[in-house]
């Protein structure tokens, strides 16, 4: 597998997600809520509630639980570094960064870690094309390709 996204997608059970909102309305919660149709465990983080898509709510990534497989990112620019520098010393596995943000600290700390890092691709979006293309089967999913 080339391709970091699919890498990261394939070996990946849990998800944090952090900046999900618990508005069905908006970009983050839709997209979590595909991916754990899709079979991925969730981690919302997000700093109010008790629950997103019925899971517990963390309320910062330094509760994150150690070895997260990926940490998928909805916040801005200037939150990213530090947010991801706290999940790399929580040992996350992957860092996704969803369109719209971009973070060169970010991805030189995942690259100085030897996590993969991906910015700029919606991971909703890659998931569901490589589930169609045939390439991924996401963990514990019975999957209709025409999602």
């Amino acid at each position: 597998m080339s391709d970091p996204a699919l890498s990261m997608l394939a070996r990946s059970r849990t998800i944090a997600v952090v900046g999900l909102s618990p508005k069905p309305d908006r970009i983050s919660h839709q997209v979590a809520a595909r991916m754990q149709r899709w079979g991925w465990r969730l981690i919302p983080i997000y700093p109010r509630g008790d629950q997103i898509l019925g899971e517990p709510v963390l309320r910062d990534v330094d509760e994150l639980p150690e070895g997260v497989d990926l940490l998928n990112v909805f916040l801005g620019e200037d939150k990213i570094a530090p947010v991801v520098a706290r999940a790399l010393e929580r040992g996350v596995k992957g860092v996704w960064v969803q369109p719209g943000a971009r973070s060169p600290e970010a991805m030189a700390m995942c690259r100085a870690a030897g996590v993969d890092y991906v910015e700029n691709r919606c991971i909703k979006v890659d998931a569901g094309y490589f589930i169609r293309e045939g390439v991924l089967r996401p963990p514990g999913a019975s999957i209709d390709r025409s999602d």
